[in-house]
């Protein structure tokens, strides 16, 4: 979708591209929290570029707790308990 495309959204269309927004937005930051908690982690390569390595479940709660922030009735309640677990870091 363009700029312009984006811009001229409405209705449905606009909710989606905002809500996919949001998620972007939000997912950066709380995976800044994950790796300085120790619960994610840079795996670097010589072949590829550097993917973010995550246990199964942090990675699986992360996009279900992405998921349900962003939605047009927002439930914070799973992302917040996600960042309240990932450790004593994140008390700020």
């Amino acid at each position: 979708m363009t700029g312009s495309e984006r811009s001229a959204a409405a209705g449905r269309a606009a909710r989606e591209f905002l809500h996919t927004a949001l998620r972007d937005g939000l997912r950066s930051p709380t995976l800044l929290v994950l790796v300085d908690a120790g619960q994610a982690r840079r795996e670097p390569s010589w072949g590829e570029p550097a993917r973010l390595s995550q246990p199964r479940g942090v990675q699986d709660g992360l996009t279900a707790a992405l998921d349900a922030a962003v939605t047009d009735a927002p439930d914070t309640a799973p992302l917040r308990t996600l960042l309240r677990c990932a450790g004593p870091s994140t008390a700020a």
